[in-house]
């Protein structure tokens, strides 16, 4: 096969290019993928025959695979530096041929994936900052003729799509602490134009392309500037992904939907009761679906990121009793610490903001028993039982700041004291764990210091 690559021949070149590129299907081929002389041996046949496009395609393919079987530091960082590999690659580019370009993207998503490669981020960084990378690739990207054809069923368009939106997601989570506030600043403005690439294509019907693109709006707003996202995930991107309805059935993007706009509430506050509404019942659909597991959390930390954009919040969450019931069902019944955390935290937002009449249903419901019987449940977990005697103390303490709207007493505080709470409170004063003994410090300041209980108690019947 090496000798064929040598060949004047050009149908003895093609036909080594073709062997190789089946040997190179099989990952248990490896000592030949040793050998980097290979790796120039393709490379100039693929310079000598430049203008042929068989030529070009097995030689891309073979490059790829290569790649992917193989963790060479050396062969990665020659791809992709060498004066001589960027001309094929422009060339390629030049021609707009979809196929090649299709590879090229094969390609450099293999290398910009190699994470445990100890040149991840050098090799990363100097894709972004090419000029190949700049003026060809994201041009590339930008043309009509994909975002006319993205929905077509020629599945060339899609690979393009998906192999170039991985891309872009392995380059925005470079992380180069050594570079100059220019190059960053430059690092900036080419994420910019990646972003605006993908919200073009965010109208698509092609579900793994949809996909694609909420995953990679994610992961720009994880590793950016805390300015910039709060740009590039609008109020009408929320509206647009909340109001399609087609892929509602694929599980993964109802969750990073969900991520979507939990991202845009950690920044900015809602005020549309329409929108509001949407958001509700999406994430009721969520949290109500069977298959869910962990991705309560993410439920959870969006509404506690939309119960924080006002105190009217929580009690437009209390117009829909089933959402809460649901809430309280996973208290009884979820063992999963981190889900019971976020649970607890988006309860005390709750409890903390809600009008005495939605307080008083919290309690009519069952969230106060709820309460009470998780202190027993978590009794031996010292780092969740914080945030529920936490959530109890809201409870008694919002009893004590609306009393003067009832004549009925003595319920709250000695329910929970009936239930032993009072001795678990205590056996915990002098926990390790600080946040623990903090909070437990702070409720016997509020509601037993004087030993006056009585005056602390409100009946919820």
């Amino acid at each position: 096969m090496f000798l064929y690559l040598k060949s004047n021949n050009y149908e003895e070149v093609k036909f080594g290019l073709f062997s190789l590129k089946e040997f190179f299907s099989k990952s248990d081929n490896l000592l030949i993928k040793e050998n980097i002389d290979i790796i120039s041996n393709i490379f100039e046949c693929m310079n000598k025959y430049i203008n042929d496009k068989i030529i070009l395609y097995h030689g891309l393919w073979i490059l790829s695979n290569y790649i992917f079987f193989s963790n060479n530091n050396e062969i990665n960082n020659n791809i992709l530096t060498s004066e001589k590999f960027f001309k094929i690659y422009e060339y390629i580019l030049s021609t707009n041929d979809t196929d090649l370009f299709c590879l090229i993207l094969y390609l450099f998503h293999n290398i910009s994936s190699l994470e445990n490669n100890e040149k991840y981020n050098e090799i990363n960084y100097k894709i972004l900052t090419s000029n190949l990378f700049k003026n060809r690739i994201l041009k590339f990207l930008m043309q009509e003729e994909l975002i006319n054809h993205i929905d077509d069923n020629n599945g060339i368009y899609k690979d393009i799509l998906f192999q170039g939106f991985h891309f872009f997601s392995n380059l925005m989570a470079l992380e180069k602490e050594d570079i100059d506030n220019i190059q960053k600043l430059e690092i900036k403005q080419i994420k910019q134009q990646m972003m605006k690439i993908l919200l073009k294509f965010i109208d698509t019907k092609v579900e793994i392309i949809y996909e694609t693109i909420l995953y990679n709006i994610i992961i720009f707003y994880d590793y950016i500037d805390d300015q910039f996202p709060s740009k590039i995930i609008s109020l009408n991107l929320i509206e647009k992904i909340l109001n399609n309805k087609n892929f509602h059935s694929n599980y993964p993007i109802l969750i990073l939907t969900n991520r979507v706009i939990g991202n845009f509430l950690s920044m900015n506050d809602i005020f549309d009761n329409d929108l509001i509404d949407k958001i509700l019942n999406f994430e009721y659909e969520i949290l109500s679906n069977g298959k869910i597991t962990g991705e309560k959390i993410d439920v959870f930390w969006t509404l506690g990121n939309l119960i924080s954009c006002s105190d009217k919040m929580a009690d437009l969450l209390m117009k829909k009793e089933n959402f809460i019931q649901l809430i309280i069902k996973i208290l009884r019944e979820d063992y999963d610490k981190v889900e019971i955390r976020e649970l607890l935290i988006t309860l005390g937002k709750i409890i903390s903001t809600v009008n005495f009449d939605n307080y008083v249903n919290l309690a009519r419901i069952g969230l106060f028993d709820e309460l009470i019987d998780a202190t027993l449940k978590f009794e031996k977990d010292e780092d969740l039982l914080p945030f529920i005697f936490q959530n109890l103390s809201f409870f008694i303490e919002k009893a004590e700041l609306i009393k003067h709207f009832t004549e009925n007493i003595n319920i709250v505080l000695n329910k929970f004291n009936e239930k032993g709470g009072k001795e678990l409170l205590m056996k915990y004063q002098f926990s390790k764990n600080d946040l623990l003994r903090n909070v437990v410090e702070q409720i016997f300041n509020k509601f037993y210091q004087n030993n006056n209980e009585k005056n602390s108690n409100i009946e919820i019947e």
